[in-house]
């Protein structure tokens, strides 16, 4: 059986001059071509430049006056996503008035061997192959945020940095007290707890000086510093520190590790307190969306500056026509292999904006705890057989379709 279906044409590229663009942290490496229809004369154009603004205009206006010469509309402007360092390209292209798209990476990857049969990698044959997809137009939309939106986005990106900076100060003060605290026995979560914020703060988690303060005193401390604190758990820390003392270590030692352990303390006090300060301006932000109507109401279980989260990495959700979309642009969609008798495992693409997935998949572990709105859901999908994590996607997706 034959199917025949009628489809859209989608090339968007005929009166524009495609550029690919290898974007490095210090230089581009472009790549244009055209075929002029009056002599079928068909033109390269490349080169290499610095990654300045500059430099950049000055290439553009250039490459503009070709266009225009050759009776092409503008420019389309291609490169991958490097994490920024595409920034000055693109915000230059827009302010002279051209288009700009991105490239998928692995798409760059697998058409360089189509394109020249060579496996190697160089960053004039990736611009080449850029140049190559955008002219099949196979690009993926630059998505400019503004207003609210790019203000949530920037402050998106700065919590992911205080909160990155935050997980490498508790590994190093984890591994700081192995040495200093030998015998503790209680695990990451006490340290970083209200007690375990109060023996820092008073003996700096030296075991030393909590011996020398003898059990009375210390337990006094603690009880006026911690409201509430559990009898049994200072006699065990006591406990623990006298242990911990037994092992040979020069006093000059052990106070070079209490004041390192200081400065940790401090440094992750101070990254908590930016995030925290940043959590709470972006649940402002993000109540000033809703109110304008430009983004979804609260969900029942996530509180607004987790919300403001979400719709940093989202951008305006009325730029999605369907849900799905959505899965895509966070690379929550799913893809199999499937080749004559051979049936592969169903995963996600993983192709889209890792840190939404990463803040998807915070927002669905607080909706599905307790009697969270979405802890049926996921304990149904547990009961259809599938493991913690597939499950987990799953409400990650269903957060998607909420949204």
């Amino acid at each position: 059986m034959l199917n025949i279906t009628t489809v859209r044409d989608e090339v968007h590229t005929e009166n524009l001059l495609v550029v690919g663009v290898d974007v490095s942290k210090d230089k581009l490496d472009l790549y244009a071509d055209h075929t002029d229809p009056a002599d079928n004369q068909r033109q390269e154009l490349d080169g290499e430049i610095p990654n300045r603004s500059d430099e950049i205009e000055e290439m553009l206006r250039r490459l503009a006056g070709y266009a225009e010469e050759k009776g092409l509309e503008g420019l389309l402007v291609i490169c991958e996503p490097t994490g920024g360092y595409e920034d000055q390209l693109f915000e230059t292209a827009r302010r002279l008035g051209h288009e700009t798209a991105y490239a998928n990476g692995e798409h760059v990857s697998k058409a360089s061997v189509i394109e020249s049969g060579d496996p190697g990698k160089t960053d004039s044959m990736d611009a080449r192959v850029i140049a190559m997809i955008g002219e099949m137009d196979k690009t993926q939309q630059e998505r400019v945020l503004e207003g609210e939106h790019a203000l949530l986005r920037e402050l998106g990106r700065m919590y992911e940095a205080e909160d990155q900076a935050v997980v490498r100060v508790r590994c190093r003060l984890h591994d700081l007290l192995r040495k200093l605290f030998c015998d503790l026995e209680k695990g990451k979560r006490f340290v970083f707890s209200n007690t375990g914020g109060a023996v820092a703060e008073i003996y700096g988690w030296n075991p030393q000086k909590i011996v020398d303060d003898g059990r009375e005193r210390f337990r006094k401390k603690m009880k006026e510093k911690v409201k509430g604190v559990h009898e049994a758990t200072l006699q065990a820390l006591f406990e623990q520190a006298r242990r911990s003392v037994r092992q040979h270590r020069p006093p000059a030692e052990r106070e070079m590790l209490e004041e390192r352990v200081r400065q940790l303390w401090a440094d992750y006090a101070r990254h908590e307190r930016r995030k925290e300060e940043i959590a709470a301006r972006m649940g402002e932000l993000f109540k000033q969306l809703n109110r304008k109507g430009e983004a979804p109401d609260r969900i029942d279980g996530i509180d607004e500056a987790l919300m403001g989260r979400l719709i940093a990495e989202s951008g305006p959700l009325s730029d999605f026509d369907h849900w799905r979309e959505v899965l895509h642009y966070c690379g929550l969609n799913l893809y199999e292999r499937e080749s004559g008798t051979y049936k592969g495992e169903t995963k996600i693409s993983k192709k889209g904006r890792s840190r939404f997935r990463k803040v998807l998949g915070q927002a669905a572990f607080a909706l599905v705890q307790g009697e969270g709105p979405f802890a049926a859901y996921f304990e149904r999908k547990r009961a259809e057989g599938m493991n913690y994590w597939k499950s987990m996607v799953a409400t990650m997706r269903k957060l998607c379709k909420v949204l």
